[in-house]
């Protein structure tokens, strides 16, 4: 709270300060004097900007791809009994495992070694997405022999 100008709780309170300020001493031959008053001056703050992800280099890229490859079958494996109930027909695999990829590169920063795990989501992510798009490709675009017909 505030204290008004020149009221008796502004003037105790300069009083006070005035005491610290030149200090309390027993004997009277201190000889004290006034401390100057220091100027405001402003600073300006520099704000960084917060990074949503750090960046990706090329390595790290390709180790998820990697990491991603090797590990794909064996999640494709573990989550078969899940895959079946999915009512997806071709696109079901590729579903279940784009939604496990998602969810490693959404929540995977919070577990240890996150940052590997994130990436592998990361990369998992674009490989179903790869793999969506051309078995969507392959069912949409198929050639009847005078050229393609859509959704045949």
């Amino acid at each position: 709270m505030r204290l008004k100008k020149g009221s008796a709780a502004a003037k105790a309170w300069g009083a006070k300060m005035r005491k610290l300020r030149l200090g309390v001493s027993s004997s009277k031959s201190k000889i004290g004097g006034k401390m100057a008053k220091r100027r405001a001056v402003r600073r300006t703050i520099k704000r960084r900007v917060k990074r949503t992800s750090a960046k990706m280099n090329l390595g790290m890229t390709i180790a998820g791809g990697v990491g991603y490859g090797a590990l794909r079958q064996k999640i494709s494996d573990l989550i078969a009994p899940l895959t079946a109930k999915i009512p997806g027909g071709v696109y079901a695999d590729n579903l279940a495992l784009g939604i496990v990829s998602y969810l490693a590169a959404k929540q995977g920063g919070k577990l240890p070694m996150g940052k590997y795990i994130k990436q592998l989501g990361v990369a998992g992510l674009t490989a179903e997405s790869v793999l969506a798009g051309v078995d969507l490709g392959s069912n949409m675009f198929k050639s009847n022999g005078s050229g393609y017909s859509y959704f045949s």
